[in-house]
């Protein structure tokens, strides 16, 4: 079974807003800078962006201010992203929607009978 495209869309969390417009006679290069895993979900895009963490890996502010364009997105279950009842955090919350997600795209289990 296929996912649908609504499945998809909950799978990168969510609804994306709405593009801003562009100024077409501006042409930057924009890059997509990750945050690292290391098991610090509550280290995410603040890291790349030099808010906060190592300043190693805050990558994201350097090339902004080379003048690139820089998106750092949060992961799944990482800052913001985290179970909002609070029931379970990191490693713990990260495996249960890593499940969810696989079950809301049909996926079926591989164990035998």
């Amino acid at each position: 079974m296929k996912p649908t495209l609504g499945q998809l869309v909950d799978c990168l969390g969510g609804k994306w807003p709405d593009p801003s417009p562009l100024n077409p006679q501006v042409s930057k290069i924009t890059i997509a800078v990750w945050h690292q895993h290391a098991g610090e979900y509550d280290l995410g895009k603040s890291e790349p962006a030099g808010l906060a963490g190592n300043p190693m890996h805050q990558t994201g502010a350097a090339l902004a201010k080379l003048g690139y364009v820089v998106l750092c997105p949060d992961a799944l279950c990482f800052e913001e992203r985290q179970d909002p009842d609070q029931k379970l955090s990191g490693g713990v919350y990260e495996r249960y929607e890593f499940c969810v997600t696989l079950s809301k795209a049909g996926a079926r289990s591989l164990a035998k009978n």
